[in-house]
């Protein structure tokens, strides 16, 4: 399933779902910030139920995150773990939290290239600064391939259960009342026509308010945005 991030939607999946099928059918949710133990509140077979969470694009990318709840029979988790080896992904089993593990520690580090803009870096060198430093895609080209769409319905998920480093940067609202959601709509951070040749949306140095400048540097816009990752992920490890 890999319907709207809405709970009430998935939650009629599942049970739609389950009213017609087998007792040992095993139901999935690509659902990427929700809590899986919420999905499976009133489902007719909670113990059958799991996260199986993909990255985009899902063809590419070979993550997977397999997430149980409390009540996730293990057989189903095994079952699980099988299916995405067998798919030729690499799954990993995380804990049912808001923002799973990736997303968690990516929310921060995606913000704060955010922010980095509002300071009046480039587009262009917020994106290759991360690449320069490892990544195979600069941030704010990764937020217009997951849509900002979905990006704005996550945030407000992630800061309710972490706190508020996980609000999402006033501009991303502005973007989407402007009908920038990235790659899907043609205009994100970088506008995409139909020539294929993807360039950087100047409009939005405008709708800051802020000229662009230079005055960072390629290192220090890596490292704010990293270290910003690699915190979090110290918590996870620490919350086990």
């Amino acid at each position: 399933e890999a319907v709207f991030e809405e709970l009430t939607l998935k939650r009629q999946m599942i049970a739609e779902v389950q009213a017609v099928g087998r007792p040992a059918q095993i139901f999935a949710s690509n659902t990427s910030s929700l809590p899986i133990a919420a999905l499976a509140d009133g489902a007719r077979y909670p113990s059958r139920v799991i996260g199986l969470h993909y990255f985009s694009p899902v063809d590419r990318m070979p993550l997977v995150e397999v997430i149980p709840h409390t009540g996730t029979d293990p057989e189903v988790v095994a079952t699980v773990v099988a299916l995405a080896r067998q798919q030729g992904k690499t799954p990993i089993v995380v804990g049912d939290v808001a923002g799973f593990y990736v997303n968690r520690i990516l929310s921060p580090y995606m913000n704060e290239a955010v922010r980095i803009l509002f300071e009046g870096e480039t587009i262009e060198d917020i994106d290759e600064a991360l690449v320069r430093s490892g990544f195979p895609v600069g941030p704010l080209t990764l937020l217009d391939e997951v849509g900002l769409d979905v990006a704005a319905r996550i945030s407000p998920v992630m800061a309710a259960a972490h706190g508020d480093r996980f609000a999402a940067p006033a501009l991303l609202g502005q973007m989407l009342s402007a009908g920038c959601k990235g790659r899907k709509s043609g205009c994100g951070f970088y506008r995409y026509p139909a020539d294929g040749r993807k360039r950087a949306n100047t409009r939005l140095y405008d709708l800051l308010q802020v000229p662009p400048v230079h005055h960072l540097g390629s290192q220090r816009i890596a490292d704010r945005c990293v270290w910003l990752m690699l915190n979090e992920a110290v918590r996870c490890l620490d919350e086990g």
